[in-house]
């Protein structure tokens, strides 16, 4: 797989006064921006080729970021004009993605390990879609991802009725086909969950710990 999107429209609106000037993707986390800790977990999982996504104050992404070289990436732009969820900004890459596999993440997600399982285990499998996932020890209010034998059956807004907790990590490896979904649907979760239906989707269980880094809650729960 040689090609990431990287999600990195959205203001953040969780972070309050902390993205009034900056994006949420600069916000500083353990001593660097959240974008640089995803930069380098992508470019220590054999990918060069990736694309950000932006919107809100993207300019000051541009700026940190640049070509990218200084993470030993070719970095592209593509923008958002608005920012109403994921679907939309996966679709403002499908001519830069081709027909290529890819990795999508948020520019919120932060995981210390290796990324190169999820990649291979993807493409071994020959899925259209593998999601990483966190097993949870108890209930959460977050969707969780139903997986039974490494398949993903169904994405749930409840776990009450689960012993064996999945929560989407936010980060997943697609094939193309995914754009055909995503065009035909409204919102993400409805083209997640066809895809699902209708094609092999496989989970990938994590090794480490993973950061969702989406509010002030969380920025100093991880700290």
């Amino acid at each position: 797989m040689k090609k990431a999107v990287i999600l990195a429209a959205g203001r953040g609106s969780r972070f309050k006064e902390f993205t009034e000037d900056t994006p949420k993707a600069l916000i500083n986390f353990r001593g660097k921006p959240l974008i640089e800790h995803v930069l380098r977990m992508i470019t220590d999982s054999d990918i060069k080729d990736v694309a950000i996504v932006v919107g809100y104050k993207g300019d000051q992404i541009k700026e940190y970021v640049g070509s990218g070289e200084k993470f030993n990436l070719k970095v592209s732009y593509y923008t958002q004009e608005i920012q109403d969820g994921m679907l939309s900004a996966i679709l403002t890459t499908k001519s830069w993605v081709g027909d290529n596999h890819f990795l999508v993440t948020c520019c919120d997600v932060v995981y210390p390990g290796s990324l190169l399982p999820l990649v291979k285990k993807h493409q071994s499998e020959n899925a259209k879609a593998t999601i990483s996932v966190v097993l949870q020890p108890e209930p959460v209010s977050k969707a969780i991802v139903c997986v039974n034998n490494n398949k993903v059956i169904s994405i749930h807004s409840s776990s009450k009725d689960y012993t064996s907790i999945f929560t989407d990590a936010g980060m997943m490896c697609f094939s193309p086909r995914i754009f055909q979904f995503l065009e035909e649907e409204k919102n993400y979760l409805s083209a997640i969950t066809r895809l699902i239906k209708n094609e092999y989707v496989i989970a990938h269980q994590l090794e480490a710990p993973c950061y969702n880094v989406n509010s002030v809650e969380d920025l100093e729960k991880a700290e």
